[in-house]
């Protein structure tokens, strides 16, 4: 009951203060944003979890919404049957306690406290301990540690899906970067249309955010500070590239280096070979978009006409190549952005990243090798 009436005074105060600043709660209702975020939650549960635990976890919700089933009541009904048995035991001698435990539910005493003899967990545990007693074998010390050592996996047991939606709950923030990635690639799309269409599915991201626990109001200022200083950061480093590309194209340097790869290069493969290692070094200094602004125009005619590569499959391989330069030195913009944010250094994170740098400079190979490794989806 307390629960119910805490998840009203929790709802009634969010959409309390919203109204009174003049809200509008059509912006809160995002169905999309609750699908995305839910059914990753629900998929994420159902695969990490048995069916045992998922049926316990909903009975624990269920439980959550019902009456307490702990009472005062129950607890001395349980004090209760333990004192009847024990001085039965006391009078009778232990072994006189052989049928109660062995048959609970033709027991007398089991019999006046129908809730305890209902609970299998409580009656299990009753017997087990009796049991044991009764052999004799066991000495008091021994009893006592095989009590709680049944009691410690017994709470393990039932914490097991209470865990189990922790997890879950403690997954939804990065849950929620999904929603709002895919938020941001509609917004994309709408960038061509009016500004209230953007700003609304800006909204929707941020709900998303908001139901994860991710986002807070409070937050929104900091939050846009952070980012101006980011993007001032990201456009000094633009600014150099665009720079040093334009001093390259004044030199005639990409039209000259054309003209060498053409010379040098006798096959399809040597000249996809040749392109890496300059499309990686070009990456390394320049940015994406002027790169290919000044590598594309002066290489697509080159591979297309006569080495008669497909166009797909060379723009896949140039792309790759600058991405990647914008993961090595000296500019390597990802990762100063990456440090600007998490506060590392970029030195250490290229060297934690370098075998995963290798790995996809060997696989930028094997593309080049083998065209139909991304031409494959199209064919």
């Amino acid at each position: 009951m307390f629960s119910i009436i805490g998840i009203v005074v929790v709802i009634g105060a969010i959409v309390g203060g919203y109204l009174m600043e003049h809200g509008n709660l059509k912006v809160l209702i995002q169905p999309a944003e609750l699908i995305i975020i839910g059914g990753a939650a629900l998929g994420t549960l159902l695969i990490a979890n048995p069916l045992p635990v998922i049926i316990k976890l909903l009975k624990g919700v269920a439980g959550a919404f019902g009456s307490e089933k702990f009472s005062k009541d129950r607890y001395l009904d349980t004090l209760k049957m333990l004192n009847e048995l024990f001085v039965r035991g006391r009078k009778g001698g232990i072994s006189s306690l052989e049928q109660d435990v062995e048959t609970p539910d033709k027991s007398e005493v089991f019999k006046k406290y129908e809730k305890v003899l209902k609970d299998h967990h409580i009656l299990h545990f009753i017997c087990d301990t009796l049991r044991m007693a009764m052999t004799g074998t066991v000495s008091h010390f021994d009893l006592d540690q095989m009590i709680e050592l049944d009691l410690e996996v017994h709470h393990k047991e039932v914490n097991v899906p209470v865990a189990a939606l922790t997890t879950v709950a403690d997954a939804l923030p990065g849950l929620g970067i999904v929603a709002a990635v895919l938020g941001v690639v509609i917004t994309m799309g709408s960038l061509g249309g009016p500004p209230e269409e953007i700003g609304h599915k800006v909204a929707a991201a941020l709900v998303g955010k908001y139901w994860t626990r991710e986002f807070e109001f409070s937050q929104l200022p900091q939050m846009m500070l952070r980012s101006a200083i980011y993007s001032a950061i990201v456009l000094f480093l633009v600014a150099a590239a665009a720079v040093f590309s334009w001093v390259l194209i004044f030199g005639k340097v990409p039209q000259e280096t054309a003209g060498w790869i053409q010379s040098a290069a006798k096959d399809p493969v040597s000249f996809m070979l040749i392109c890496n290692v300059i499309l990686l070094i070009i990456g390394t200094v320049i940015d994406g978009i002027p790169g290919l602004i000044m590598t594309v125009p002066i290489l697509l005619p080159v591979a297309t006409d006569i080495y008669h590569i497909d166009p797909r499959h060379f723009g896949v391989v140039v792309v790759i190549n600058l991405v990647l330069g914008l993961l090595s030195p000296p500019v390597g913009l990802c990762f100063f952005v990456a440090a600007a944010v998490t506060g590392a250094k970029p030195g250490k994170m290229f060297m934690v990243t370098l075998p995963f740098f290798v790995i996809s400079c060997v696989l930028l190979v094997l593309l080049s090798l083998y065209p139909s490794l991304s031409l494959i989806l199209i064919k």
